[in-house]
């Protein structure tokens, strides 16, 4: 065996094994056995840190999460000690198992209103939030609680700069596009009213539809022209696959920038995640600032198609909700008169692409998908023609039986929901008096819970926990840090 006068001799160095070979002090490879001592060590790969870094974000983003509603707790307390003191307990309790709680109950439990008829009066929050906007009758306080402590928990995204006063700013679809077209400027790709080019993206039609609607407004053709490459051009933008990214399409960056270092990067479309698609523009380079505002442009259109005609975002939610409602009975009548051997299927199994899995993951691409293959080979009597062509049409543009809680949510921006709690809150101040009263520091509970909405933290700040080696800002004085 090799002992400490024995010589290791490093034979190769992998990602994730070093080689050897054991000699002796004239590097003669010694033997075991009758065998060449010679081997392997193997290791675990390094991991880069993005993996753990989603983790910490994820669990920073609940913290705040959490720390914004207690704050909420804390202005609401008194009032609702007044009308049940073991209130916030049972929402506390409310994901245990009954048995395991104090109480049968998870929200209300007075003699005269229980849970059962709170979720029949408002069977989601928004039915709930659309009542306190729209109702200026007393309601108690804990349902305004309820809805104040979801706003500020939902509040949505800091990406967008318009005023909170001007809510009507948040659908101005002239900036991102005016931001797109400045790459443009020294070799124009289009020339098109931005209005018009606007409301076909908004349209609720299919990609193909979409793009050849886009083509007939720009080229007046149903495709894109061919762009010439020359040598002098420092910079290449396919006109046919921007348009088929803003449309939905997905879209390979070696086509779109016309350059072969991008063959490895895997087709996108501008409906993925934001954590999804900052994978792609890290390997884009300077090229990325298209896809970013490319993807402003797209984001607008998903906001726009949210909120539409709506004053508020909880008005469409409580629409998307009877919708729902209305496309699952038509749904159901037509598969059960049919596909009736289709029924348990589609509406029992809990697999992949069927309802009962759609309800829960949301994913309506396989969903429509799935109902469509049913649908394609039948045949509808006169009567059920107009049904069935409505169901044909939202399973082309994907909107059959549309969720509340969906993907597109990600673009709504916090000014949405502050101007639906500011109404909320200018409503319940005549019926609840103790938020306009002022704390010893002279601040309104009212106010106090606007300021909870858009209160953060700057990145810059770091670790706000001073046992943290890497915390850096000097306190002025102790106690919590808060708007």
């Amino acid at each position: 065996m090799a002992n400490k006068n024995n010589y290791y001799i490093g034979l190769d160095v992998g990602t994730d094994s070093v080689g050897y070979a054991v000699t002796n002090d004239r590097y003669a490879l010694l033997k075991h056995k009758g065998e060449p001592m010679w081997g392997v060590h193997l290791f675990d790969p390094a991991k880069i840190n993005d993996e753990r870094r989603g983790f910490r974000s994820a669990r920073r983003r609940t913290d705040r999460r959490q720390q914004r509603v207690k704050m909420v707790q804390e202005i609401f307390a008194v009032e609702i000690a007044k009308a049940d003191e073991n209130f916030f307990r049972r929402i506390k309790e409310s994901a245990l198992w009954r048995e395991d709680a104090h109480d049968a109950h998870c929200l209300f439990c007075d003699s005269n209103y229980s849970d059962a008829d709170y979720h029949k009066q408002y069977p989601t929050i928004h039915h709930l939030i659309c009542d306190l906007i729209h109702n200026k009758e007393p309601h108690d306080v804990r349902l305004v609680y309820l809805a104040c402590a979801w706003l500020v928990t939902h509040r949505g995204h800091f990406f967008s700069e318009v005023s909170k006063e001007h809510l009507e700013d948040v659908l101005n679809f002239d900036l991102c596009y005016q931001e797109l077209m400045e790459l443009f400027s020294e070799n124009p790709l289009w020339e098109c009213e931005a209005k018009a080019f606007g409301e076909i993206l908004k349209k609720k039609i299919g990609v193909s539809a979409k793009y050849r609607e886009l083509c007939k407004l720009i080229f007046n053709s149903p495709k894109a022209p061919k762009m010439p490459i020359t040598e002098e051009d420092e910079t290449y933008y396919s006109v046919e696959h921007i348009l088929k990214l803003l449309c939905g399409s997905k879209v390979s960056p070696k086509d779109l920038f016309n350059k072969e270092e991008y063959a490895e990067i895997a087709s996108f479309s501008l409906d993925k995640s934001d954590d999804d698609l900052a994978v792609i523009l890290g390997e884009l380079g300077d090229d990325a600032e298209l896809v970013r505002r490319l993807k402003a442009v797209f984001d607008w259109a998903v906001l726009a198609d949210i909120l539409s005609d709506a004053t508020y975002i909880s008005e469409k939610k409580v629409a998307l909700y009877e919708q729902h409602k209305t496309d699952l009975a038509l749904l159901k009548k037509l598969v059960r008169k049919y596909a009736p051997t289709k029924y348990e299927d589609v509406f029992r199994d809990e697999s992949k692409a069927r309802y009962a899995s759609y309800k829960k993951s949301g994913k309506s691409e396989e969903f429509c998908k799935f109902i469509k293959g049913i649908f394609k080979d039948i045949h509808p009597k006169a009567e059920d023609a107009a049904d069935f062509s409505e169901i044909l049409g939202k399973l082309d543009t994907q909107t059959l039986c549309p969720k509340q809680i969906s993907s597109d949510n990600r673009v709504i921006p916090y000014q949405v929901y502050w101007a639906e709690l500011k109404q909320i809150l200018d409503n319940a101040s005549v019926y609840l008096p103790f938020l306009n009263e002022a704390d010893a520091d002279g601040y309104v509970a009212k106010d106090k819970l606007l300021s909870i909405m858009d209160f953060r933290v700057p990145y810059f700040v770091g670790p706000l926990n001073h046992a943290s080696r890497l915390s850096w800002f000097e306190r002025k004085a102790d106690g919590k840090i808060t708007p």
